[in-house]
């Protein structure tokens, strides 16, 4: 946004204020006594109101807009939509998120039309939390400054100096954390300009969030598949992770779904760079999709090929829990063995982060074991008469 930097300085003028007026208070006000644990309870209960204001935000503008909510994250909180209700869970490990996320049931998208539609929805919720969360920051300096005007109290007024330091700290990180953007994520600030003027991002965000409504996803499927086939027949297969995204769900739709195969989408894919796709553990599960498919078509050679090359990966950017079970998995799909028990077995199955999510997804369909058989796929050749 144009006015961030000049925001960023004021919060930190706003800052280095504070920093001196703690030090006076210090200095004329020793004798005043401030027990530990009380600002110990102001830094948590700052920190919980501010990303609550950031995440509810989100939520509000989505529900003005007419997207219900499925579960929003605070911290360790999770607060979980049953039916027209909402649960509360605790998950101490979702400290690792350092804020929270919102996570809306997006309706059926079946055209271009209705995508942009709900772009510029989303848009309006992504811009919407941070200006709240800037906006927050500089109402409580208000009140602090009346606080010291009107307050004869020095313990009120070094608690609230406390919760001042942390709602400013934090309205700064969050305008850091909103401009931030890398090819993989986006801060809301970058996720906001890119859902309104890049269309293949507005495709993935809503492609992303369309997981967490079944129903929605299901009926919105052709619209989805046929984006997804144009995108593999058109632009250069990397390892973005969309690329890899719908390099799988084409795969998967193929091998488990009786989708319909594309003969020019098979080739493209045949021809990834399988040096570039082993750095990530992202890029292994396609790797291995990709033997999949070459062993329904015929190409048995490719396929053992393939697997050797995987079985031997000794990267340490791999997790070799997730490699494991990829090869046991290969090796049952293939008919070299008979993994059904590891498989099924949840403890086996690589997590990364998507234990995050897990609580929200709708439960998926049994892991489909049975071995793949072979599906030649002929390219369809026109024959023209030539007139003379």
């Amino acid at each position: 946004m144009k006015y961030l930097k000049h925001i960023k300085i004021t919060i930190l003028l706003l800052i280095a204020l504070l920093i001196g007026i703690t030090v006076a208070s210090l200095i004329y006000n020793s004798d005043v006594y401030s027990p530990w644990w009380a600002h110990v309870l102001v830094v948590i209960g700052a920190i919980l109101l501010t990303l609550t204001i950031h995440e509810l935000t989100h939520a509000i503008a989505f529900s003005i807009l007419g997207i219900k909510i499925k579960a929003i994250y605070i911290l360790i909180f999770m607060f979980i939509r049953k039916k027209k209700f909402f649960t509360i869970k605790i998950n101490p490990r979702l400290i690792v998120l350092l804020g929270g996320l919102v996570v809306p049931l997006l309706p059926p998208v079946k055209s271009d039309e209705e995508l942009e539609e709900l772009s510029k929805k989303i848009a309006k919720s992504l811009i919407a939390a941070p200006i709240a969360s800037i906006v927050f920051g500089f109402l409580w300096v208000l009140a602090f400054i009346l606080i010291l005007i009107f307050s004869s109290s020095m313990t009120f007024i070094t608690l609230s100096i406390t919760a001042s330091f942390v709602i400013l700290i934090l309205t700064l990180l969050v305008i850091i954390a909103s401009s931030a953007g890398t090819d993989q994520i986006a801060g809301d600030f970058v996720a906001y300009e890119r859902v309104l003027n890049n269309k293949d991002y507005q495709f993935q965000v809503v492609d992303s969030y369309l997981n967490f409504n079944k129903p929605a996803q299901l009926e919105s499927k052709a619209y989805l598949d046929q984006h997804k086939r144009n995108y593999l027949k058109t632009r250069y297969l990397g390892t973005s992770l969309d690329t890899l995204s719908y390099v799988t769900d084409y795969i998967d739709d193929v091998l488990f779904k009786k989708g319909k195969r594309d003969y020019i989408i098979e080739q493209r894919i045949f021809k990834m760079s399988y040096f570039k796709l082993e750095q990530s553990n992202e890029g292994i599960t396609t790797l291995f999709m990709i033997l999949y498919l070459y062993f329904i078509s015929g190409e048995k050679e490719e396929a053992f090929n393939l697997l050797n090359r995987l079985e031997k990966n000794t990267n340490d950017k791999i997790d070799k829990k997730h490699l494991d079970y990829e090869i046991k998995r290969a090796h049952h799909l293939l008919g070299l063995e008979d993994n059904t028990e590891f498989l099924l077995d949840p403890k086996n199955e690589y997590e990364g982060f998507n234990w995050i999510l897990k609580p929200v997804l709708d439960p998926e369909p049994p892991l489909d074991l049975i071995p793949l058989k072979l599906r030649i796929k002929v390219p369809i050749i026109k024959f023209f008469e030539i007139i003379e």
